[in-house]
């Protein structure tokens, strides 16, 4: 994958520089029009403007190479993590490295991840790690087992950046 990176990278390079050769040729545009115009000739399309028109429309193709790249560099980051997962057989390395793609990919500050005891049902944290990819200890480990449990309920991630101060979590 790190060469389809280095494919979108060209690309927006390549926009970015044919972005700068268009303003380029703008400006040129805009003197040989006005030389036009003081020697008496009438120019009806506005050369300029349709010059603006081509430069602007590179923009969005621009961003949207931009959060391909990104998206590349995420899908990398889990063909990483799942080729770890199925070559591994510690299991506590694998999920330790697991948590840091999760907080890599997500931008959190830490992540906990719950496993349920197949006898009992409870879960049980399993591993904490933080941005600096280290462990939390089990005493340091603050969350709340309601946000969990909705979690788990409705089957979808739950995000939130203060659960605290988070209107979904008032009551919790």
């Amino acid at each position: 994958m790190p060469e389809n990176h280095t494919v979108t990278t060209e690309i927006v390079d390549a926009l970015k520089q044919t972005t700068t050769e268009a303003k380029q040729l703008e400006a040129i545009f805009g003197k040989l029009l006005q030389v036009l115009t003081q020697n008496g000739f009438q120019v009806s399309v506005d050369i300029v403007a349709l010059s603006r028109i081509c430069t602007g429309g590179w923009k969005k193709p621009k961003k949207q190479a931009q959060g391909v790249g990104r998206q590349l560099e995420q899908l990398d980051e889990l063909l990483r993590t799942f080729t770890l997962i199925t070559s591994s057989l510690e299991l506590d390395h694998v999920l330790e490295d697991v948590m840091d793609t999760v907080i890599r990919l997500t931008g959190a500050e830490r992540a906990y991840l719950m496993l349920s005891d197949k006898d009992t049902g409870e879960l049980n944290l399993s591993v904490a790690r933080n941005w600096d990819k280290e462990n939390i200890a089990d005493s340091d480990a603050v969350f709340s087992r309601s946000i969990v449990n909705q979690a788990l309920k409705e089957g979808q991630a739950i995000l939130a950046t203060n659960a605290q101060a988070d209107d979904r979590f008032q009551g919790v």
